[in-house]
């Protein structure tokens, strides 16, 4: 295991079986994010798997905490944003990861979302 900042990891040594990105997606754009899943997916190993466990829009019941946290992001951030989880989807795909699956977790505050995918092999 290692903690790092996926956005400038580049680690020659055996890769990874897991990639994790705790609430870290919110804090960058959508290009910084594609930058994010082609590096996570260089670093697994062949059937490896990423994980992204952060705020994502589309549960209502979340929504009057999801807009503060989005107000927040806007002002600690230059470039921060909640992702659409249809379009991170699309950008793990883009960069050759395989079965991606998005689910929101309904407890409160009702703003998480876990997003999973897998190398392939």
């Amino acid at each position: 295991m290692i903690e790092a900042d996926v956005m400038n990891l580049d680690i020659e040594e055996d890769p990874f079986d897991l990639v994790l990105a705790a609430g870290i997606v919110h804090r960058h754009s959508e290009e910084q994010c594609e930058t994010l899943t082609k590096t996570a997916y260089r670093q697994l190993k062949l059937e490896g798997e990423f994980a992204a466990i952060d705020i994502f829009p589309g549960q209502p019941a979340g929504d009057v905490t999801r807009a503060v946290w989005e107000l927040e992001i806007g002002l600690r951030t230059s470039s921060g944003q909640l992702h659409d989880p249809t379009r991170f989807q699309h950008a793990l795909i883009m960069s050759g990861f395989e079965q991606v699956r998005f689910a929101h977790l309904p407890s409160p505050p009702q703003i998480w979302g876990l997003m999973l995918a897998s190398r392939g092999s």
